[in-house]
């Protein structure tokens, strides 16, 4: 068995809604947006745990919580052992050093003002690690690390002066400045272009591999997912609907929402069977969720034991977790 690196329970974040003057006053009760419910999983060392979902459905709220670059308004995050949330302000500025982020957006992630030798240096510097010099060998290195050549000329160059992918290497060499146990990678290839994905996907198993990384990959893209991944969890408006190992999510998905996300991938081989579920509607409002089985909405096997009934995730085969009344 793997070592347990991080075990999320019960982790709940309500955003409150805010009010004009008036519906301050006039409005019965405060409303709140359900952007993660009650969610619980485990991530083992050196594995690739993915959250995939649609646009809203939490996956992004999730990591900055395992994070705590915000806290959560219920739950726990234990980091080998360790609650996160009762960590003082230096206890957890030492913990950063373990867990590190990749952000969507290179250019947005990267200071203009910054070269990227000053950029990949920065955690050294609020650390409070090494001198000068060792710093700039150390961010040498790194830039040889992520495939940035030849690394003294890209050390005094600006983010504007490379391309999207270099900008997602410097991303990528920050991140493992201070040699992180855990990574979270948030839709780390989706703005790139096509030809250049397979490249940083490459190097991120690369790296995981030559460092012995834990990776948490948040995605909406399951080609990445299924290449990348080692288990996933399937979100949908704020709670997890499936969770299991990856071969079997795309082998044999149980939760007719997963089936509906598989189904919308096309595949050019009319040999290959299609789950043959499709979506219908928009995701609805996370201020108002709906009773029962989040996704009885818009499921097209819904009873009316959906609607008033909420599932519980329930292993129906081996470290094969669903939440539907209808799994069986």
């Amino acid at each position: 068995m793997s070592e347990m690196l991080l075990q999320i329970d019960s982790l709940t974040k309500h955003f409150p809604v805010e009010k004009g003057f008036l519906s301050s006053i006039l409005a019965k009760e405060s409303k709140v947006v359900h952007a993660v419910d009650e969610v619980s999983f485990n991530i083992m060392k050196d594995e690739t745990f993915s959250l995939v979902g649609e646009t809203g459905s939490g996956k992004t709220t999730t990591a900055k919580l395992i994070l705590r670059l915000v806290e959560p308004t219920s739950g726990d995050v234990r980091f080998e052992g360790r609650s996160i949330f009762k960590l003082e302000k230096d206890e957890l500025r030492k913990l950063r050093s373990n867990m590190q982020i990749v952000f969507q957006d290179p250019f947005a992630s990267l200071n203009p003002r910054e070269t990227a030798g000053e950029i990949i240096g920065a955690p050294f510097k609020i650390q409070g690690l090494m001198s000068k010099s060792d710093r700039r060998k150390a961010v040498l290195e790194l830039l040889n690390m992520v495939g940035l050549e030849p690394a003294p000329m890209c050390f005094d160059k600006y983010p504007h002066e490379f391309s999207g992918g270099q900008r997602q290497r410097i991303g990528i060499a920050r991140a493992l400045a201070l040699r992180p146990k855990f990574i979270v990678a948030d839709e780390p290839v989706a703005s790139l272009d096509v030809s250049i994905r397979s490249q940083i996907l490459d190097l991120m198993q690369s790296l995981k591999k030559q460092l012995k990384l834990t990776y948490l990959m948040i995605s909406h893209d399951l080609s990445v997912v299924r290449y990348m991944s080692d288990r996933v969890a399937v979100m949908y408006l704020a709670k997890i609907a499936e969770l299991a190992e990856a071969k079997k999510i795309f082998a044999s998905p149980k939760h007719p929402y997963t089936k509906a996300l598989i189904s919308a991938v096309p595949i050019p081989d009319p040999r290959v069977k299609m789950h043959d579920v499709l979506l219908k509607g928009e995701i609805p409002s996370p201020i108002n969720p709906p009773s029962g089985c989040r996704f009885h909405t818009r499921c097209p096997i819904a009873k009316d034991v959906c609607s008033e009934r909420e599932p519980a995730l329930v292993e129906v085969d081996r470290e094969h977790l669903v939440a539907c009344h209808f799994a069986q």
